[in-house]
């Protein structure tokens, strides 16, 4: 989704947001197959908690899982080793009364350290843009179903199993010439707006190995003068989602 809102702000080509895309989904996937790692959506506990139970697995398990997104408070998705992953299964509801765990069906730790890609499908899609002529926010998702149902669960891959996909991707990155955005796009990896070409190259690298901050993004957009939000693409999980923070939020489904 960052690399459709650098496309639509004319700080990449699209040719280039389809080379890169294409050279990042290869690499996480290679990340991915080297390790036996996975992700599990945690319902109804809140980050400390859910903080708290991945360090408690961690410790019984022996090896690594963290938080890989923030999507909302009550739902949280965690990435790592599979033992872990199942271990987290096993502590939330008796330790730290969670509602439900869902093992969620990726191909690996993404947003980690150690992670992979989705059944090697790269999706260039979404954006979150500021208008800073027009002085209101734009929040603009492409989301086909199936993405809509992974937002949904509070799927997303990016820990430091994904470690292994950096360098690929800095190499290929290091071949694209990145201009100033006409308009600021916020990055997932601190939840703030760039503007700085060399600054957002760099995060675009170290994105494949951070959690992904939308929670944190929600909550920029919504207090920076955010006027509407449109949600391209079948149902309305986006929507929803914005509603969780703001139930006052104007959203505008668009099918296509």
């Amino acid at each position: 989704g960052e690399y459709s809102a650098l496309c639509f702000a004319d700080a990449i080509s699209f040719a280039d947001g389809v080379r890169i895309t294409k050279a990042r989904g290869e690499a996480m996937q290679a990340a991915a197959d080297a390790v036996d790692t996975g992700m599990v959506s945690v319902i109804g506990l809140g980050k400390d908690k859910v903080a708290a139970l991945c360090e408690m697995a961690s410790e019984q398990s022996g090896e690594s899982i963290q938080i890989a997104n923030f999507l909302c408070n009550g739902n949280y998705a965690v990435s790592g080793a599979t033992v872990a992953c199942e271990k987290v299964g096993e502590l939330a509801k008796p330790e730290f009364k969670a509602r439900m765990t869902v093992k969620l069906a990726v191909a690996g730790a993404f947003h980690t350290g150690a992670s992979s890609f989705w059944q090697r499908i790269q999706v260039f899609v979404a954006a979150l843009v500021v208008d800073s002529f027009f002085l209101h926010w734009i929040l603009f998702f492409v989301l086909a179903l199936c993405l809509c149902m992974i937002f949904l669960f509070g799927l997303c891959f990016l820990t430091d199993f994904m470690s292994p996909a950096v360098s690929a991707l800095e190499e290929v990155l290091g071949g694209v010439e990145i201009q100033k955005p006409r308009i600021p796009v916020i990055s997932n990896v601190d939840a703030k707006a760039h503007s700085d070409p060399a600054a957002i190259k760099k995060l675009l690298a170290t994105q494949v190995t951070s959690p992904v901050l939308w929670e944190n993004t929600m909550d920029l957009m919504l207090s920076s003068g955010f006027e509407e939000a449109f949600e391209l693409g079948p149902g309305k999980v986006t929507a929803g989602i914005l509603r969780r923070f703001d139930k006052s939020a104007k959203c505008t489904n668009v099918e296509v």
